[in-house]
């Protein structure tokens, strides 16, 4: 923005840079910090040890009979949760917006992609008004909660089940 200011004043040899900021950010003791969340949680030393593992547990299955399905959150009202504040402010944000959905993906070590699962707390949203959950490009579930639980996932599972079963059965 400053580069096309400098146009419009007739200024032909000026150069933008991140100087003026950096310095001011600087100079105020302004850093860039997370207004919230957990720690580092993750066991990066097991993850390590059970991926040398992985090879042992599927030597007997074919590469497109492997599968890797993994579940994830969209809170999809959330506010950022990262800001500029001052170095010596205590940094703390707002609740963060309750809607969501679940999204559960998966795809085969062959890289086929199979139909997402996505769950969200009403069984025909408004926003569906004219749609057939069926006709989505998604599996469409719902509860209360928008949470994965263990009735969405056995009947996940058996739908994968019966989609294998009879894609086995034609060979």
């Amino acid at each position: 923005m400053a580069k096309l200011f400098a146009e419009k004043v007739g200024k032909t040899e000026f150069k933008a840079s991140n100087g003026w900021l950096e310095k001011f950010r600087i100079r105020h003791n302004i850093v860039f910090n997370i207004l919230s969340g957990e720690g580092a949680s993750a066991d990066c030393q097991g993850a390590e040890e059970f991926k040398l593992k992985i090879p042992e547990h599927t030597k007997e299955y074919k590469p497109q009979d492997i599968f890797n399905a993994d579940e994830t959150g969209l809170l999809y009202r959330a506010l950022p949760n990262k800001s500029l504040v001052e170095k010596h402010n205590k940094s703390s944000g707002k609740k963060y917006g309750k809607e969501r959905v679940s999204i559960l993906l998966a795809a085969s070590a062959t890289e086929e992609k199979l139909k997402p699962l996505v769950i969200g707390n009403a069984l025909k949203p408004r926003c569906f008004k004219n749609i057939r959950p069926e006709n989505l490009p998604v599996i469409w579930r719902a509860n209360k909660s928008a949470w994965m639980v263990s009735q969405i996932f056995e009947e996940w599972l058996k739908l994968m089940n019966k989609k294998f079963f009879h894609k086995t059965e034609r060979f």
